[in-house]
């Protein structure tokens, strides 16, 4: 808007240019509506040399308006673009967390119930708790359930898991244990 102003206002007020037929500068900067749209084809760099070369060359002095113009205009469609792309980019990373979050809550849920699926099935004196010989009788004796805990952890991990979860040291894991 202030460019589009300061056009007319030096545009027009140049008798040197304002009369000069070949430039034709009314068709150009003769309203603010004209203005702005002569602003935004040099802002979109669409055939603009056409006719502010011969302006230029008619009063050198001006090409420091249009100069001047181009440098600020290029700069904020390049803010513009560039906070676009920041924007997208800063959706597309906290949808990607989300999205992991949403994997690792899954997993750990569905890690949970096949641990307590294997308490349940170690369980051999039906006792509603595990104790740590239950866990190795178990891991030995039971070729399907010592594929099941393979694919957790291997034996001293998990003897390791059973001392962490074991709360109340008491050498037992109850499932409210492990919730």
């Amino acid at each position: 808007y202030t460019f589009a102003i300061f056009g007319i206002e030096l545009m027009l007020r140049n008798e040197e240019i304002a009369l000069d037929p070949a430039l034709d500068i009314h068709l150009y900067f003769g309203s603010m509506g004209k203005a702005m749209l002569t602003l935004l084809q040099i802002t979109t760099l669409d055939s603009w040399t056409a006719f502010v070369r011969p302006i230029c060359f008619k009063e050198p002095s001006l090409a420091l308006y249009f100069v001047s113009f181009i440098g600020i205009s290029a700069i904020s469609v390049m803010n513009l673009v560039t906070a676009i792309i920041v924007e997208v980019s800063i959706d597309a990373a906290k949808s990607d967390k989300e999205a992991q979050d949403r994997w690792v809550e899954a997993t750990v849920r569905e890690t949970m119930v096949n641990v307590q699926e294997l308490l349940v099935a170690a369980d051999v004196n039906n006792s509603g708790s595990l104790d740590q010989q239950e866990l190795v009788e178990c891991c030995r004796n039971n070729e399907e359930m010592r594929n099941k805990i393979s694919a957790l952890a291997s034996i001293d991990e998990l003897l390791d898991l059973f001392e962490i979860f074991d709360d109340d040291a008491s050498g037992t894991l109850t499932p409210e244990e492990l919730c």
